[in-house]
């Protein structure tokens, strides 16, 4: 029986390297959340031209590689917040940040809310709630379609409608 599952296993690994051509990009970018990243090297890690790599990535996920992996970047923000007693600064230069307001202005874009009052919900037991049936008015797309993004991508339990530090670690590994 465990050779039965060893080799499911294998055969589900190699599956989902066939079906995810960025499977070594994504991981690349999880080895290096620390560090500033270009084009050229993620171009390069995927075989290649920027310009062809940009388009196809993109294509398969919706966004561009650089943005990608400064959400990737944020999510690990947001476990290291809820799971240590880091600065906010600190937190940033772990990401591999070093400037305190273009991380919270990220951090913010990713999520709505500062790094500090994320600290703040979590500590205090709160959990993000997400009302889809609020989503109209004054927000009106923008909020949906963080909504959505977050829904596709399993960071919003649908019955709960709750994001926390395990979700996020989730998605990190998820890739």
């Amino acid at each position: 029986m465990a050779t039965l599952i060893a080799i499911y296993a294998h055969l589900k690994n190699e599956m989902s390297k066939k079906n995810n051509p960025f499977s070594n990009v994504c991981r690349y970018m999880k080895e290096n959340l620390s560090k500033s990243l270009t084009l050229k090297e993620l171009a390069d890690v995927a075989y290649t031209e920027p310009t062809y790599f940009i388009r196809k990535f993109k294509s398969a996920y919706g966004i561009s590689p650089i943005a990608y992996f400064n959400k990737l970047k944020i999510y690990r923000a947001m476990f290291l917040l809820c799971s240590t007693r880091l600065s906010v600064f600190d937190v940033a230069k772990e990401i591999g940040i070093h400037d305190g307001s273009y991380f919270t202005r990220l951090f913010k874009s990713v999520t709505g809310i500062t790094p500090s009052e994320y600290r703040k919900l979590h500590n205090e037991g709160v959990k993000f709630q997400l009302n889809l049936a609020s989503l109209g008015g004054g927000y009106g797309a923008t909020v949906k379609k963080k909504a959505l993004w977050l829904l596709s991508n399993g960071l919003y339990n649908v019955a709960g409608s709750d994001l926390h530090c395990e979700d996020a670690i989730e998605y990190i590994t998820k890739c």
